[in-house]
């Protein structure tokens, strides 16, 4: 092969290469388009930021009364009342 029939083959190959490149590029971007048109969200932000939040409310309420039955071996409910904070709370203090 000459030379002018190598820069012609490697000519076309990144012609082909762009025009590959550009296809997928169009190709994304009408698929994304198209997503967003058919995205309908289920439940909205503010619902699932309640969601989450209740559930870390629950599993912080279920670990303090495991915890405090396990390792206190006490009453796990008795965890819930306020009485029992301030004993807590007083131990820590030195009161």
């Amino acid at each position: 092969m000459s030379y002018n029939e190598d820069t012609t083959q490697s000519q076309s190959r990144q012609e082909r290469r762009l025009e590959k490149e550009q296809e997928e590029k169009n190709a994304a971007s009408t698929s994304k388009k198209e997503r967003r048109k058919e995205r309908i969200r289920m439940v909205p932000i503010w619902a699932r930021l309640l969601i989450v939040l209740a559930v870390l409310i629950l599993s912080l309420l279920g670990g303090l009364v495991t915890g405090y039955a396990i390792v206190g071996e006490g009453n796990g409910l008795e965890v819930l009342r306020w009485s029992s904070w301030e004993r807590m709370f007083e131990f820590i203090q030195g009161d």
